[in-house]
């Protein structure tokens, strides 16, 4: 990966232009290189504006093309309602502001000043008020590498183990209290009974953390090749190769409730598993929309080979 520096931004007086098509995630972007103005006019003529229209569904990540500066100012041309385009503008305050044309080329002259002036008149431009919508995910470049970090582990422990600690604490508490009151058979049934219930918790985290440790995944929703496995050399594969889906889970009451993973079976007869420690089904199902996802039970994780 060519990797670009502010100096040589500056030099060229250019700035940081990334693309979006139909069906991509937040924060997922391709083409992503330094432009100036007529570079970033050519990448808007050669869009596919009317091809990435069909279907659409308007939202903050759409078919588009952003421009960002150095100071965390962003400028996003995009697909709009019946048939216009929008200039979406937002700032390092997260303030958002938009602009809606019939013809793209209407948004030239703001686009100019922002490349060329550091700076956009937004007097023509509506403030949209958007509380509590994070909307900085659809304009900032997510990173998509998925392995584990003390952070994750920690979340995902107390996440996993927050009833059982919780169970085993008011258990904790009344067999003191009887062995306080000499009441030995009772604290001894209910250390029998709460045994297996934390024990079973504990051990269903060690086997998704030993088995996710040294893994790593990288995947976004609009790219097809992804890459798994060991964090030194990932094996790469292809969404399209994909056989089926099944998601490991639980589904109502139970000790491993909230514990699951998808096995993923490819047309050559390999499979892998992407446990939720890692990243979690709802966003790696997302990933996979295009696939038909089975649910099964049993979400414990054999130890690989």
């Amino acid at each position: 990966m060519k990797v670009i520096t502010h100096l040589q931004s500056e030099l060229e007086n250019d700035m940081l232009s990334k693309v979006q098509h139909q069906n991509f995630e937040p924060g997922e972007f391709v083409d992503i290189c330094y432009k100036n103005y007529h570079e970033i006019i050519s990448l808007i003529e050669d869009f596919p504006w009317n091809k990435e229209r069909d279907r659409i569904i308007i939202a903050l990540t759409n078919p588009s093309i952003t421009i960002e500066d150095e100071k965390g100012n962003y400028l996003k041309l995009a697909l709009f309602f019946n048939g216009k385009y929008v200039l979406h503008y937002f700032d390092k305050e997260q303030h958002l502001y938009t602009k809606s044309f019939t013809d793209y080329r209407g948004a030239y002259p703001y686009i100019q000043s922002f490349l060329e002036e550091g700076k956009l008149d937004l007097k023509d431009f509506k403030k949209e008020y958007t509380w509590n919508q994070h909307n900085l995910i659809h304009f900032a470049t997510k990173d998509f590498h998925y392995f584990l970090t003390k952070g994750k582990v920690r979340k995902f422990m107390w996440r996993q183990n927050f009833a059982s600690l919780l169970c085993t604490s008011i258990i904790a508490f009344i067999v003191i209290l009887a062995i306080h009151r000499l009441q030995y058979a009772t604290a001894f049934f209910l250390i029998i009974v709460s045994s297996p219930f934390w024990v079973f918790n504990l051990l269903l985290s060690s086997n998704y953390y030993n088995y996710a440790k040294r893994k790593m995944l990288y995947m976004t929703k609009g790219e097809n090749v992804f890459y798994y496995g060991d964090k030194s050399a990932p094996t790469k594969y292809n969404k399209e190769d994909i056989l089926k889906v099944v998601e490991h889970a639980v589904r109502g009451r139970s000790v491993a409730n909230g514990f699951s993973f998808l096995k993923i079976h490819f047309k050559n007869g390999d499979t892998i598993k992407i446990p939720n420690i890692l990243v979690n089904n709802s966003e790696l199902r997302n990933k996979l929309y295009m696939c038909n996802i089975i649910l099964s039970g049993r979400p414990y994780m054999k130890k690989e080979a």
